[in-house]
Parts: structure tokens; C-alpha cells; sequence
């Protein structure tokens, strides 16, 4: 009688499990009914800063969500950081950033029952897009665009404090800026629909609703054109990348906004900073006073006004 028990409740275990599982549903969102919930707005615990992201693997207890790096240093900076699904709100637990482009994946603990795929190969230039996402962490819109060319852009990811020694040669950077701006370069594609503020980690889908970038740059704070990190970076990151990389927790971070590495600063500091008045810089997609701050002093130099305050 007891092993006969024993086998009701395992058949009717695996039965539910299999049930369980079955709502991990992968789709394939060309609505926007669909668009709304597979993408995710990320912010701080005050819903200040942040931006967006796309719901890219579900299991019974966790769901990994596609988002920016510079989005993760916002969670690494407060040592918090929460996802607004279409099931509620959930804690993020920890994080994979890539060494190769912009991306990062966010982990909460919890089912959210649908993922968005990732496209096997990438669209080509002049095929529409829909960009999802939360710009000015507003409710969840819809972009249309086409994917256009490819270039490489330069984008000023944060500041590095000054050390003594530049304080001495560069006063007036590490004034304005609170330290020496941190400029990389990234391969880009751009696309024709407008994004802003927030639309950071937003998914780009194609016409048969596949993942074939993720936006993460814009020119300045108001409506732009996007720069997004291109298919290619996107799908090595979760199918090669990622499983080399170890989680690192959200409350255990370092509060990083002003990187503490100073192996990204070019030995001939004059010659950077030329190179940084001189040219073009592009700024993160995302909402965040910090940016704000930093990008309004960019454009005063590069305006060439006599007097930057900021804030």
C-alpha cells in the first residue's frame, strides 16, 4: 500500500512539474501585447534611474533578463536594483557583464513564465525593426525603424577619479568632470528609430519577432537615432561568453560609479583629452543624473564656452 502511494505521488509530481514547466513559454512577440511581456524596466529602489531589458531564458525558480552593462553598474552603484515585469516586481540577485561589448544579464528568482528568442542569424540593412522598451522609464512603447549601417562610435561610459599627479596637470577635467572621462570604443549598428533616455538594454526585434540587437547609446538626452550593439556581440554573449563568466551578487557589489582601474587611461593624457574635446561622443541611452551631469559638461567644453558650472 505504501509503495503503491509512493508511485501515486512520484507520477503525480512529475505530471505537475512537466505542468509547471510548460508555462516557461518561448515566444515569438510581433504585437505589442507580446513586446510588453517579454521586456522589463530596471531601476534603482527609488525608480530614478535605469532602463530597460528583455526577458531571455525562464526556469521554475529564477528568469534571466538582457540588459547594458553601464545598466548593472547603476545596480553595482546603489547595491540594489529591481525589474518591473508584467508579473510584478522582483529584487535582481546578481549579474554576468560581457568583456566584449555592452550587455549584461540580470537574474531574479522567480518564473516569469515567457522568454523572447535570440535570432540564429542577423537582419539585413534596411529590414524593419520594432525597438520595446521604457524610455524616460515611462510606461512600455514601441519604436519602428529600419537596421542601418554599421561604424564604430566613441562613448564616455563614466569618469575615473584623478589622482594627485593629474589633479597638478589637469585641474579643470577632474573639476568639471569630478575626475578624467572614460572614453570606449564600440563596434555599432544604427537604426532609425528614435530612442532616448531609458531605452538602454531595450530589445530590438526583427519582423519575425527575434532578438537582433540591443540598444544601448544615443546622440544626447532628447530623441535620437539608436546606436545598438549588433547581433553578432548579443548571440556570442549568451551562447558562448556566458558560461565562462561568474555571477556576481547586486548586494555584495562594489559602489562603482567613478571606476577605481586606471588601466583604460592612455599614458599621453594630453593627447586624450584633445582627442576627447576634438571629437564626437556618444552617451549612454539610460536614465541617470550622474550621466546627466557628466554629459552637460562634455557639451559645455565642446561648445567652447568660457564657464562650465555643474550641478
Amino acid at each position: 500500500m505504501k509503495l503503491k502511494n509512493f508511485l501515486f505521488m512520484f507520477i503525480l509530481g512529475v505530471i505537475l512539474g512537466i505542468a509547471y514547466k510548460a508555462n516557461a513559454e518561448v515566444i515569438y512577440p510581433t504585437d505589442i501585447k507580446d513586446m510588453k511581456k517579454v521586456t522589463v524596466m530596471l531601476t534603482d529602489k527609488n525608480n530614478r534611474t535605469g532602463g530597460t531589458g528583455s526577458i531571455v531564458k525562464t526556469t521554475n525558480s529564477y528568469s534571466n533578463i538582457l540588459t547594458n552593462k553601464h545598466i548593472c553598474k547603476i545596480f553595482q552603484k546603489y547595491r540594489s536594483g529591481y525589474a518591473h515585469t508584467w508579473k510584478g516586481k522582483f529584487a535582481v540577485e546578481k549579474y554576468k557583464m560581457s568583456k566584449n561589448h555592452d550587455l549584461c544579464v540580470l537574474q531574479v528568482m522567480t518564473n516569469l513564465e515567457v522568454s523572447a528568442p535570440i535570432a540564429n542569424i542577423d537582419v539585413d540593412t534596411t529590414d524593419s525593426v520594432i525597438v520595446s522598451g521604457h524610455p524616460r522609464l515611462m510606461p512600455h512603447m514601441l519604436a519602428k525603424g529600419h537596421m542601418s549601417d554599421s561604424m564604430k562610435i566613441s562613448m564616455m561610459t563614466g569618469v575615473s577619479e584623478c589622482t594627485k599627479k593629474e589633479w597638478k596637470r589637469h585641474a579643470f577635467f577632474c573639476w568639471i568632470f569630478r575626475g578624467l572621462p572614460i572614453i570606449k570604443r564600440f563596434d555599432t549598428k544604427t537604426i532609425s528609430a528614435l530612442i532616448t533616455g531609458g531605452n538602454s538594454g531595450s530589445p530590438v526585434f526583427s519582423e519575425d519577432g527575434e532578438i537582433v540587437g540591443v540598444v544601448f547609446a544615443g546622440y544626447g538626452r532628447g530623441m535620437s537615432h539608436g546606436f545598438i550593439v549588433p547581433h553578432g556581440y548579443v548571440y556570442n554573449f549568451l551562447f558562448k561568453e556566458f558560461k565562462k563568466l561568474k555571477w556576481q551578487k547586486v548586494s555584495k557589489g562594489f559602489i562603482i560609479f567613478r571606476e577605481r582601474s586606471r588601466n583604460h587611461i592612455n599614458n599621453n593624457q594630453d593627447k586624450r583629452l584633445k582627442e576627447l574635446i576634438g571629437e564626437d561622443v556618444i552617451f549612454p541611452a539610460v536614465v541617470d543624473t550622474d550621466m546627466d551631469r557628466v554629459e552637460s559638461a562634455y557639451q559645455c567644453i565642446k561648445e567652447g564656452q568660457d564657464k562650465c558650472l555643474t550641478p
